[in-house]
């Protein structure tokens, strides 16, 4: 725990939890990302198997050293009443919570790792929601500059 943080918000990198979640092994099954962990960015958008987890899913492309969330979710605009699709998600923006994320993110890009997380929030409606997700490198156009990640909730 952050010092300073709100009890209702946790998070756990290189999470035994995520790493088990069902829903997170049927992902890696079906992008099999490989010997360098990445996935295509075409492969997820033409692959119909991994569609019914496109409502669970971002997409960061690193922009001039930031990432812009260039696909955001349904399901997650629906949790937190707003599209990110477009935005770039910086502390600034997001505040202290963003810096885990960020974190996370960031390394799945620069160390070209798959990054397990869980942690718990509440939600917009205030119920609190248990999560697991799981961050990728993503190439797009033989470009290392996305970062694609699940997050699969269950309140």
């Amino acid at each position: 725990m952050v010092a300073g943080r709100e009890e209702s918000f946790r998070v756990v990198s290189d999470s035994d939890r995520a790493q088990a979640d069902p829903s997170i092994i049927d992902i890696l099954r079906i992008l099999s990302p490989g010997k360098r962990n990445h996935v295509d960015y075409h492969a997820v958008r033409e692959n119909r198997e991994i569609a019914k987890y496109w409502r669970e899913m971002i997409i960061f492309r690193k922009v001039n050293g930031q990432f812009r969330m260039v696909y955001w979710g349904s399901k997650l605009s629906e949790m937190f009443g707003k599209d990110l699709t477009g935005e770039i998600y910086t502390t600034e923006n997001y505040g202290d919570d963003a810096e885990l994320l960020l974190a996370m993110v960031h390394r799945a890009h620069e160390s070209h790792e798959i990054v397990y997380s869980h942690g718990n929030l509440h939600d917009r409606n205030g119920k609190y929601i248990n999560w697991n997700a799981v961050s990728l490198p993503m190439t797009k156009n033989g470009q290392s500059d996305h970062v694609l990640r699940f997050v699969l909730h269950q309140i």
